[in-house]
């Protein structure tokens, strides 16, 4: 399934590539305005402009952009999902229309605008209809929970009604609990992958945890999954990227709050059969990775890549000290199939597969 993914990957960016930019990596001046695409919300609600945040993207077999995110009122504290379809030339596609008084636009959630409503991640099916998965206002009196939201939309951008229910399916959390939703990957068989963060709110090991969920084609899931890296309470622990092994097996990364209070990158596979994490995994199932560049220093991992041999590839950002102050800088690391760190040069002296890199090879402090 791991290699499905990487040149399902490699489509998207090859699909891209001859529409936004030129073979040299110059803009692509037929795109959009100056090779650069604009999108702004038509009618303001009431007299507050709206503000677009963009969260991903994909691109149909036709060429044509689906961009998710968010529309959200910098005054009123509120916002909504919103999805836009352009053209292969980066022009506005009016052929995707919900509701029709705005075309090439469609912002399901939009009826009730809320605090947290965002759109987060895009699939597309081999048949072009669309999955969204973002979050919204949990079940809950308070505005400060969310739940994840995932949605179903024909290729004309209007809900598929077989999907869920109505076209919708929800992951609601227990009460005064919160979930939220980073990556999303659609499997052959249709079924839809997501990896995120419960936000447990109430109980003697309140904190963060690594989600996630898999849910069927048609819109019913098999389970909720959600797992503490630490025995103690009030974790940090938050999944921001998965992968699929060549066994099916889902390995997740993000980062976990360690025992001295600083943030390390972790991961942890889960088993596609039980459900549950996978002992035989590293440490007993889960794997933490820190980096310590001149310190012990908060680590977050946020992309993962699994090789056709089997080893993991995580990376992220670090901080780094540099004299009296800290600076940010890209961080990668490798392990085995096994989930423990992998190592190179061990003729000699063995020398783990975890880098830092800086921009400019000494940034000063506070640079990122």
């Amino acid at each position: 399934m791991q290699v499905r993914y990487q040149t399902a990957l490699a489509g998207v960016l090859f699909a891209v590539a001859p529409f936004v930019v030129a073979a040299d990596g110059a803009l692509d001046l037929g795109f959009g305005l100056a090779g650069k695409a604009h999108i702004v919300y038509p009618t303001p609600l009431g007299n507050d402009r709206m503000d677009f945040s963009t969260h991903d993207v994909a691109v149909q077999a036709d060429g044509k952009i689906v961009v998710v995110g968010g529309l959200t009122s910098p005054t009123a504290a509120i916002s909504s999902w919103y999805l836009a379809r352009l053209n292969s030339n980066g022009s506005l596609d009016n052929s995707f229309v919900q509701p029709a008084t705005q075309p090439g636009y469609s912002f399901p959630l939009s009826n009730s605008f809320t605090p947290y409503a965002q759109a987060y991640s895009i699939a597309i099916r081999p048949d072009g209809r669309l999955v969204v998965a973002g979050t919204d206002r949990a079940s809950s009196a308070s505005n400060t929970l969310t739940k994840i939201v995932v949605l179903q939309f024909k290729p004309d951008g209007s809900l598929d009604a077989g999907f869920g229910t109505q076209g919708r399916y929800e992951i609601q959390p227990a009460a005064t609990d919160s979930v939220t939703v980073a990556r999303m990957l659609l499997q052959p068989d249709g079924s839809i992958n997501l990896v995120g963060t419960y936000i447990q709110s109430s109980g003697a090991f309140s904190g963060n945890q690594f989600f996630f969920d898999r849910i069927n084609a048609g819109g019913t899931s098999d389970e909720t999954f959600h797992y503490q890296l630490g025995s103690s309470p009030n974790q940090n622990d938050q999944a921001l990227d998965f992968g699929i092994d060549s066994q099916g097996r889902y390995v997740l990364t993000g980062y976990h709050l360690g025992a001295n209070g600083n943030d390390d990158c972790a991961v942890i596979r889960v088993r596609n059969d039980l459900y549950d994490v996978d002992t035989s995994f590293g440490d007993n199932g889960q794997t933490i990775v820190a980096f310590d560049n001149g310190g012990d220093n908060n680590d977050y991992c946020n992309a993962i890549a699994i090789t056709p041999g089997g080893s993991i590839i995580i990376g992220g950002r670090g901080t780094a000290t540099v004299g009296s102050g800290t600076y940010q800088a890209a961080i990668m690391a490798m392990l085995d199939s096994s989930g423990n760190q992998a190592y190179y040069g061990c003729a000699s002296v063995c020398q783990p597969y975890r880098q830092a890199f800086a921009f400019n090879g000494n940034p000063a402090a506070g640079q990122s």
